[in-house]
């Protein structure tokens, strides 16, 4: 037999037939006890188990249907044991060697001698499940122990205060600068601590070390353009461009900083539009021939160094450059070259409106040979005078002259600003419209030739510039025709379009009324047929003696007139003959009577008469409409 001595309260169990390692509770006091072995720590209670005689083996092999249960044994002896025990031991208690062992609602019986069965679990029953031991728990993973903090971990740890992590960051940096990786992984330690500013700092900083580092760029969303700008920067003339334009995209190159943000993209977008129009322009034959026209001005004796340095501005077919303004109470050289380039760039248009009304060819620059038509600003009327007389002009050779056209030599147009503020028809308007019609009909007279000429030989040479027969023989129309085009009205000073062909307000109150002027004036037939300014003059001092310029000026008030009446006077009477007759003086062939053929005059010497007595009246009556309308504000 084997006993065991509780730990608790001294008691002496039997636990012969309790397996060795059965843990259950003592019925006297409640300790833990294991049979077998040493008490169990008090501080874990277990189920409390009956101390009985195992079943034998045979029983306990029985299959479990053979095995009546506790249940149906006391259903059948209505209550007694199932099968009757071998031997009847004494019934241990606590003082005699059996033991009724209360404790948690349960009773553990044992017998002790011939191993008897407690009652109710016959031969063949399930052990009861107080008795079968405890599945064995598996013991829980130990956890792998957590490795040691990152130097990136401690020095922000470290650094308690902001001013402290700035400090630490700054000098990260300096690592961070060297390699991407390294940068790559400051940042993602200062963006997973939430401080999307600093890691910013680090992009920044990496793209110091490396403008065109991807990873930095793209973290910043810029897109890579660096094909566009090397393509750019890589074209010819580029070098020599000296726009803004072109300085910032040659910077972006040399710098790196190919890679563009998204609110920077519009403006490189502009940019490199811009470059790409002028070096498309400049590529174009006739910016090549500017290109030189500039250069050699820049550099002949008669401009260098004396007036110089320009500047310049070109709209085709005009390229007009400016000697530099350095007084600063007058008009800046850049708004002078603006206002020249808006009045040639409106003129060109509404002289090619008119050519092409006349059933005249409006050929493009290529086709007329890119032309390039040249004029010249003086700063103030001292330079212009210096230039003149460095070139051996006689010193009064320009008195009273504002500007000019001059047509056979360079054809250059020569003028220089007055100063006077840009408004509607102030002189300086309509001088630069006045002269750059005399270039145009020039250039356009020798495109029209030619082809006069080639019609009768295909392979007749470009007519030249100096060629006598571009003059024409008919004053009138020379001078009236440019004073057509030189009364402009402003649109908007914005936009800068002017509205040509428009009553010549000056020239206007110059003639005045005719029919009550007391002072000499021209007749039509003498309008009609004066050839020239040689013969004018000739002509002025003996109307007026000792007062030709008041002459002089009263013809191109009197011819402006009388191009207006024809385009647009008497509801157009005369308009398709007149445009009929730009036709023939374009070609170089106008004179008085192909004037009259245009107007369908026959050579009757009575129906010529009437005629002109006719348009006379027509002529006069029209200035009197003009006069009586612009008194009246229209």
């Amino acid at each position: 037999m084997r006993t065991l001595d509780c730990c608790g309260c001294g008691a002496t169990l039997d636990v012969t037939e309790l397996a060795p390692g059965t843990v259950f509770s003592c019925g006297s006091c409640g300790a833990s006890l294991t049979a077998g072995g040493e008490a169990a720590a008090p501080a874990a209670p277990a189920a409390p188990v009956k101390a009985a005689r195992r079943p034998s083996a045979a029983a306990s092999r029985a299959p479990a249907a053979a095995r009546p249960s506790r249940r149906a044994g006391a259903a059948a002896g209505g209550g007694a044991a199932a099968a009757k025990p071998k031997s009847k031991g004494p019934l241990l208690l606590a003082a005699a060697g059996g033991v009724i062992l209360l404790g948690g609602g349960v009773a553990l019986l044992a017998g002790g001698g011939g191993g008897g069965e407690p009652a109710g679990e016959g031969p063949g029953a399930a052990p009861p499940a107080a008795l079968s031991p405890e599945p064995a728990k598996e013991p829980e993973p130990a956890k792998p122990p957590e490795p040691p903090p990152s130097p990136e971990e401690v020095a922000w740890r470290a650094a308690t205060t902001e001013v402290a992590r700035l400090e630490w960051l700054s000098g990260a940096l300096a690592s961070g600068k060297e390699t991407p990786d390294r940068a790559k992984a400051l940042h993602a330690f200062v963006e997973g601590k939430g401080r999307k500013d600093l890691a910013r700092r680090v992009l920044d900083a990496r793209l110091d070390a490396e403008p065109g580092c991807p990873w930095a760029n793209g973290l910043l969303g810029r897109t890579d353009m660096g094909e566009a700008l090397r393509a750019a920067e890589a074209r010819e003339g580029m070098g020599d461009l000296g726009t803004e334009e072109a300085k910032r995209i040659l910077d972006r190159v040399r710098s790196g900083r190919t890679w563009v943000g998204g609110d920077e993209r519009p403006g490189v977008e502009k940019d490199l539009a811009a470059v790409k129009a002028d070096l498309d322009r400049r590529s174009d034959p006739w910016w090549k021939e500017a290109t030189a026209v500039l250069k050699a001005v820049e550099s002949h004796p008669a401009f260098h160094p004396r007036f110089t340095p320009v500047l310049h501005e070109a709209v085709p077919p005009y390229l007009v450059i400016a000697q530099l303004q350095q007084d600063e109470r007058a008009h800046a050289t850049v708004n002078v070259l603006s206002n020249h380039r808006k009045f040639f760039h409106c003129l060109t248009k509404e002289f090619l409106k008119l050519m092409g009304e006349a059933k005249l060819p409006t050929p493009t620059l290529g086709e007329m040979g890119n032309p390039v038509l040249k004029a010249f600003v003086f700063k103030d009327r001292n330079a212009f005078d210096r230039w003149h007389w460095d070139q051996r002009w006689p010193k009064d050779a320009l008195q009273g002259v504002r500007a000019y056209y001059a047509w056979g030599s360079n054809q250059f147009m020569m003028m220089y600003d007055t100063g006077a503020p840009t408004a509607t028809q102030d002189e300086d308007t309509c001088t630069a419209f006045h002269e750059a019609t005399h270039q145009l009909v020039h250039y356009y007279r020798r495109y029209y030739l030619t082809l006069e000429d080639r019609k009768a030989d295909p392979k007749a040479p470009e007519v030249e510039l100096l060629d006598g027969r571009l003059h024409g023989e008919t004053h009138w129309f020379q001078e009236g025709f440019a004073e057509f085009f030189g009364a402009a009205d402003r649109i908007s000073s914005q936009t800068g379009e002017w509205a040509l062909l428009r009553p010549y307000r000056s020239r206007l109150a110059e003639w005045g009324d005719p029919l009550l002027r007391k002072t000499p004036q021209w007749t039509l037939e003498e309008v009609l047929k004066m050839p020239n300014k040689m013969v004018m003059a000739v002509l002025a001092e003996q109307k007026m003696p000792g007062k030709k310029e008041v002459m002089n000026s009263l013809f191109y008030a009197q011819a402006w007139s009388l191009n207006h009446l024809l385009y647009f006077g008497k509801e157009g009477k005369y308009h398709d003959r007149y445009l009929r007759y730009v036709n023939e003086e374009m070609r170089c062939r106008g004179s008085f009577e192909r004037f009259l053929e245009c107007m369908e005059v026959g050579p009757d010497e009575a129906a010529r008469a009437a005629f002109l007595e006719e348009l006379g009246d027509d002529w006069v009556g029209h200035q009197k409409s003009l006069l009586r309308k612009s008194s009246e504000g229209r």
